[in-house]
């Protein structure tokens, strides 16, 4: 982002920076929980302290379906041009964040509110 000198990769580096943040804060964190946990042998995860069922670790990632299939779409719709111009790509996060799936509204509502300071 620091070679963003024209301001369009202005808005994308905002989107990608925000994006990174809260991966990072929340979907990271929750695999390194989800790790720490198995290590330590948590009965929630570890049947009778000798194996993981795949259904229990699948369960506590559940949540980030839907998100992360948003995040897979608009990958592809941002991919199907070159060069966002600020407007569109608001509206686009504004649409997105419309969703009816909560975590994926609150996601996209975040991502725009930080496009939105910049522009």
């Amino acid at each position: 982002c620091s070679s963003a000198l024209d301001s369009n990769n202005r808005y994308i580096c905002v989107l990608c920076s925000t994006l990174s943040s809260i991966l990072k804060s929340e979907y990271e964190s929750l695999v390194v929980d989800t790790e720490s946990r198995i290590l330590r042998r948590d009965d929630a995860f570890v049947g009778r302290g000798s194996f993981v069922p795949v259904s229990s670790v699948r369960a506590i990632f559940a949540k980030w379906d839907a998100p992360l299939k948003a995040l897979e779409l608009f990958g592809d719709r941002l991919e199907q041009q070159s060069g966002w111009p600020p407007g569109p790509l608001i509206d686009l996060l504004l649409e997105r964040a419309g969703s009816g799936v909560h975590t994926v509204s609150s996601l996209f509502s975040r991502v725009s509110i930080a496009v939105l300071r910049v522009f």
